[in-house]
């Protein structure tokens, strides 16, 4: 059986954090908001370990240590200190009051758990949790170091917050956070996220109304969506995801390396899915409509961009494999888009081709050609030839 672990913290955002933690690795957290409350809670039921804050308002850490461990049925409680103290000879003064180790703070989501597990006796440890759903695989880093995707993460709950991101975050992820469905639709329209994870009970529109709002717009549908719940999870909900659109449906609480490779292992199932990755630049919607609706049902992954500025900066969030930009946009035009890319040693071989509704003139086309601009295509656009185009230019992309 796994181990009762009281935690004595009075800034709720930590017991919250510290509580979650625990029950994802499968372990019976209590929880007291001040020392009194936290010997009292000793005293009815004695924990297998207790987590303890130093500065808590009334009796502070310090007098529950001194009084834990001088009670005899107590004292060989494993008693942990959990502080932001970092002075020279803080963490000697805190063993000498009666601790028998030391957590320090921000607490390190990764690492937190089997920090506390040191001082616990291997009976007492959590099984190993058993995923239900998919296999685990390791996430996969960039050589680079560059973020290698952008993920949306929605939740009401500025803890869940927190915490995915000190998850997703260190291991290259770029976290954009919402914390209603008209926070996320917005961000989502505005930079095109390569995956979307969302609580599914939240106030002001669920989980599943996000997943509807996300498939039912052509420019963000090709998103995957992960939803999470904290409420028991039975198959039939599970199935009503799964048939909304929902891409994964799990459950909390969970591990935080079972929810990197869940996120993981949809990334990877999407680009081996995937023809290319095309960045198609327009400011008007119905141009970017048309060339959406023939491209993603063919198998390619498509963002969309109606300004420079926007397509640039999705661009350099991810690299596609082609831009299709229009000719003639307001601000800037294709070709002042063309030599942005030319410009910069991260986006320098990405394939364009550029569209337009009115003949390039002698000047364009010889600007267009020095910026090493692979295909004009003419508008109206027809299927057949666009698909060839698209096809033809990865295809070169790929051998040269």
């Amino acid at each position: 059986m796994s181990a009762r672990i009281l935690i004595i913290e009075d800034k709720q955002a930590n017991l919250d954090l510290m509580t979650y933690l625990l029950e994802a690795f499968g372990y019976a957290a209590g929880t007291a908001m001040d020392g009194a409350e936290g010997l009292e809670s000793v005293r009815r039921d004695p924990p297998d370990l207790i987590v303890c804050d130093i500065h808590l308002p009334g009796m502070d850490g310090y007098e529950v240590a001194r009084q834990l461990k001088a009670h005899p049925a107590h004292r060989n409680i494993p008693l942990i200190a959990v502080t932001a103290l970092a002075m020279v000879g803080d963490r000697e003064k805190v063993l000498a009051s009666g601790f028998d180790g030391y957590i320090a703070k921000p607490i390190v989501p990764e690492t937190f758990v089997s920090q506390v597990e040191v001082f616990l006796k291997k009976s007492l440890h959590a099984a190993p949790r058993v995923e239900m759903e998919f296999p685990a695989e390791p996430p996969a880093a960039e050589a680079d170091g560059s973020k290698h995707a952008v993920l949306l993460v929605v939740d009401d709950s500025d803890v869940e917050l927190g915490l995915m991101h000190s998850v997703f975050d260190p291991s290259g992820y770029e976290v954009i956070q919402a914390a209603d469905l008209a926070q996320a639709l917005e961000l989502a329209r505005r930079l095109t996220p390569d995956l979307l994870v969302s609580d599914v009970n939240m106030p002001g529109g669920s989980g599943l109304e996000l997943l509807a709002a996300i498939k039912a717009e052509p420019q963000l549908r090709h998103i995957p969506v992960i939803l999470i719940t904290s409420t028991a999870l039975n198959e039939t909900d599970r199935q009503r995801g799964l048939e909304c659109g929902a891409t994964r449906y799990i459950m909390r609480p969970i591990e935080p390396q079972a929810l990197l490779s869940q996120v993981e292992a949809c990334l990877r199932s999407i680009k081996k899915q995937t023809l290319g990755d095309i960045l198609l630049v327009d400011d008007i919607a119905a141009n970017s409509d048309v060339v959406q609706s023939i491209l993603e049902p063919s198998g390619y992954t498509v963002r969309v961009a109606f300004s420079a500025d926007e397509a640039f900066k999705l661009a350099s969030q991810r690299t596609p494999d082609l831009m299709l930009t229009d000719m003639h946009m307001p601000a800037a035009g294709g070709l002042s888009l063309a030599r942005a890319f030319r410009s910069d040693p991260s986006l320098r071989s990405v394939q364009i081709a550029v569209s337009s509704a009115s003949f390039a003139s002698a000047q364009e086309y010889a600007e267009a050609q020095a910026l090493g601009v692979s295909a004009y295509i003419s508008r109206p656009i027809e299927a057949a030839k666009l698909l060839a185009e698209v096809s033809a230019l990865l295809k070169s992309a790929k051998e040269s």
